[in-house]
């Protein structure tokens, strides 16, 4: 009986190692060796969390300081008798943000440009500007052309449409932030370093510009990479206006006015959107958890291109 089951066993582990050995040679048989997929680095707008909240804090602060950007277009409002306060942030629904990068793709330009606007009720013929909003601060987007501006311009209504809009209504609204809201500005940068003039002109900023390849790292591959394998329920993209402070990005741009992205999720309790930060995710081997920091992603050296002087930039 021993002998019988011993020669049973010895049967089974030859077919075992023949199956082993098929299965190996079946799945080399291309000659190709099989390697996992490289680990996923962080995306190319990335921006500790510490850097973006003392950004945001830089533009919201309050107080006597010069540099307050928040206070100065608060009082250029009131100045004209608005006593809303200047905007802070703009929401954006990850679904409308999305449309917004398939519309501009289309025209097959490498970047986009971010023009910083202001809403301009004299320039409205088919009444864009949400109510309460005359005036204030808002976001005009655009494929870069190599060769000069010539559009097409989109904006995300309040109601989360994507809209093209038509040169003049462009003009109008970058005109109004470039000739009242970008003067008042004027005393809030630092007048001695070079990144803060073009052609001869000392300004802050007018628009920003983003290569395509890294937008569609961010708010495709990694907004799908919270979703599908960090579960993160992200529903949005809140765009903040904020400031670089003495030290500008390292290299220059002190005291500059930047906007910065950080995305939203849906909280499970509320049903309402929250800001989270990808440096915060659990168990994310990218991150440095010494650097604690946010997903906050804004227009630095590396990424981003600030206007003035950025190459390209529009004559003031």
């Amino acid at each position: 009986m021993k002998k019988q089951f011993s020669s049973y066993l010895k049967k089974i582990n030859i077919i075992a190692n023949v199956f082993i050995l098929m299965h190996t040679t079946i799945g080399n048989v291309s000659g190709q060796t099989i390697n996992p997929p490289p680990p996923r680095t962080l995306p190319q707008m990335h921006v500790p969390m510490r850097d973006g909240q003392l950004r945001k804090d830089n533009f919201g602060k309050i107080g006597l300081s010069p540099n307050s950007k928040y206070r100065t277009l608060s009082n250029n409002l009131s100045s004209i008798g608005i006593n809303i306060p200047e905007t802070k942030s703009i929401f954006y629904s990850l679904k409308s943000f999305r449309d917004l990068i398939d519309s501009v793709s289309l025209s097959h330009k490498k970047s986009l440009r971010i023009f910083i606007a202001a809403y301009d009720k004299t320039c409205d013929p088919f009444n864009y500007v949400p109510d309460d909003f005359d005036k204030h601060l808002t976001l005009i987007f655009a494929p870069e052309s190599e060769a000069h501006d010539i559009g097409p311009y989109f904006i995300i209504k309040h109601d989360g449409a994507v809209t093209s809009i038509n040169a003049t209504i462009k003009e109008a609204w970058v005109g109004y932030y470039e000739q009242n809201k970008l003067l008042a500005l004027s005393p809030t940068i630092y007048p001695q370093d070079p990144d803060n003039a073009c052609c001869g002109t000392f300004s802050d900023t007018r628009s920003m510009i983003y290569e395509m390849k890294d937008i569609k790292e961010f708010f495709t591959d990694e907004i799908n990479h919270q979703i599908n394998d960090n579960h993160v329920a992200v529903n949005g993209i809140r765009v903040d206006f904020a400031s670089y402070g003495i030290s500008g990005n390292g290299h220059g741009y002190r005291y500059r006015f930047i906007v910065q992205f950080e995305l939203t999720k849906t909280n499970a309790i509320t049903g309402g959107s929250e800001v989270f930060y990808i440096d915060n995710i659990p168990g994310d081997p990218r991150l440095n958890k010494s650097n604690t920091g946010s997903h906050n992603i804004l227009v630095t050296a590396d990424n981003g291109q600030l206007c003035p002087p950025a190459s390209g930039c529009p004559n003031p």
